[in-house]
This record gives structure tokens, C-alpha cells and sequence, in this order.
């Protein structure tokens, strides 16, 4: 369970001549036109979206003796030239509360290089390419992972770019913090999203209690209305009796190495679907 999570949010490495340890997340938090126009001067913002490109950010841990640093790497590659990243801020709010301001910029990089028009691949353009670091302090990235809820401001120079993280990019947070401080850390619920993710299905969405494995890999989705009211016959009936805690207990020890077997076999989740139905049918019948 906890190779599965790691393997699927991080890459670890280590240069042997600095002693320096690298932990990248492998996930990549994507903002593109029109949202980003937000960041354009006002005469630019309805220029086609290829010229304003894609702002990217990643987030990476490095650790060397008693030292910890953490980065948020923004790039931003664009066909628009100009440095606008050399002032960069970010500030984040969590769960409506606490504010978090990021403005420690390092590591500001801008280059240009040749590009093919994708409209016209006939003309052949430049392409201006920005990157900056912002680092943030491990406190800081604990407050991230725990939070329910994150609005975000990045700001260059006049502009800025403001939203809500959906939970696609809180589960990011979350998995690197589990990869790179506490392995333990909301593990069932990260192992639920890993698992239940599949080519072309909908980001999984988390909840704040543990996961039902095998009824999330048959019907795809951590908050199916099957699967919650599964989860919710555990809590109101198995999880009072001593009994059933055990066969709980059993349960989240034996079912995902049969959810590594089974998760690709279509056939054999309908016909888990089928039985479930069925039970679950039974159960709102008994009520």
C-alpha cells in the first residue's frame, strides 16, 4: 500500500558527490488561458491562447544533513516576451483562516528559444520560457496537506491570478507530504484515489473517513452513492460491536492485494457491482 502511494506522487534521488537529497513530486499543477489572461496586461487579454501559453508548478523537497527546503518552481512558457516573474508572490488561505504568504524568490530563470507555430507550422516564432522559485517552510507545507480548503492569489507586478484549488491539486499536496515527511499520513485515503484512478474516469474525490476498497474499484468512484452508503453501514453497525471491528480490521488488511488482482478485470467488477446492489438493496430494505 505504501509503495503504490509513493510510486504514484514522488521520484526520490540522491547526488552522490553533494549528499543532497531530491524528492519531486510527479504531479503537475496546470494553469492555462483564459484563466490565465488574469496575468496579462489588460491590452493583452484577448490574444490567442498559444501566445499566453501555460504556467506550470511543481513542487520539490531537498534535504542535506539537518536541513529540510521545499520549493514551489513555477514556469511559465509563453510566445508573449517580457520578464514578469521576477516579483513573484503567492499567498494561500486555508479553510477560510489562516493566511500564508510566499515571496521569497529564488533561482529566476529567462530564456527564449525557437518555436513552430501550431496554427501556421509554417511560421516559426520564439518562445519565452520563465521560471522562479518560491520557497516554502516545511511548517508551512504541514498547514497545506491538512488543509479541507485553499484559495490561492499569484501575483506578478499589477496582476494576479486567484482561485480555489479543486481536490485534484489538494490530493497533490497531500500525496507529497506523504511521500516525503509521514508515509502514515491520510495513507487509506490516498491509496482509495490511487487505486480508484483509471484511464479516462473522473478525478476521485476524498472524504473524511476511510475508504471501502473493492466497492470503490468496482464503481470507480470514491463518493458513488453505493459505496457511501457502504461505508456508512460500517460505521453505524460493524464499528459498534467488538466483532465487527475485527472483520474491519481484516477487511482493509486483505482487500487491496485483491484490488491489485482484480482492478483491471471489467468483467469481474460488474458482477461485484451486481452483488453489491443486491446487498445493498437488502440493507435499505431491512430498514
Amino acid at each position: 500500500m505504501k509503495y503504490k502511494v509513493k510510486n504514484h506522487f514522488t521520484e526520490v534521488s540522491e547526488d552522490k558527490f553533494t549528499k543532497i537529497r531530491i524528492v519531486k513530486c510527479k504531479e503537475t499543477i496546470v494553469w492555462k488561458a483564459p484563466e490565465l489572461a488574469q496575468l496579462m496586461p489588460e491590452n493583452y487579454r484577448q490574444i490567442h491562447p498559444q501566445i499566453i501559453g501555460q504556467l506550470k508548478m511543481t513542487i520539490d523537497y531537498r534535504h542535506k544533513e539537518n536541513v529540510d527546503s521545499v520549493f514551489f518552481t513555477f514556469v511559465w512558457s509563453r510566445l508573449l516576451e517580457g520578464s514578469y516573474m521576477d516579483q513573484l508572490q503567492m499567498y494561500l488561505i486555508l479553510d477560510d483562516d489562516k493566511t500564508i504568504a510566499l515571496s521569497d524568490v529564488s533561482g529566476h530563470e529567462y530564456v527564449n528559444e525557437p518555436a513552430i507555430d501550431s496554427i501556421d507550422p509554417a511560421i516559426f516564432d520564439t518562445r519565452y520560457i520563465e521560471a522562479v522559485q518560491l520557497s516554502i517552510s516545511v511548517a508551512e507545507m504541514i498547514a497545506i496537506a491538512n488543509a479541507k480548503k485553499i484559495e490561492y492569489s499569484v501575483r506578478m507586478a499589477d496582476s494576479k491570478l486567484e482561485g480555489v484549488f479543486d481536490n485534484s491539486v489538494m490530493t497533490i499536496f497531500k500525496g507529497f507530504y506523504n511521500n516525503t515527511f509521514d508515509e502514515e499520513f491520510e495513507l487509506e485515503r490516498l491509496y482509495t484515489v490511487v487505486i480508484a484512478e483509471k484511464p479516462k474516469t473522473a478525478t476521485i474525490k476524498k472524504a473524511t473517513t476511510g475508504g471501502c476498497y473493492i466497492a470503490t474499484m468496482a464503481y470507480g468512484n470514491y463518493d458513488h452513492p453505493q459505496v457511501v452508503a457502504l461505508r456508512t453501514f460500517r460505521d453505524e453497525v460493524f464499528l459498534k460491536s467488538n466483532l465487527g471491528k475485527c472483520f474491519v480490521e481484516s477487511y482493509y488488511t486483505c482487500s487491496p492485494k485483491f484490488v491489485d488482482l482484480l482492478e483491471n478485470h471489467p468483467e469481474v467488477n460488474s458482477v461485484i457491482r451486481r452483488l453489491l446492489d443486491l446487498f445493498i438493496g437488502i440493507l435499505k430494505t431491512g430498514k
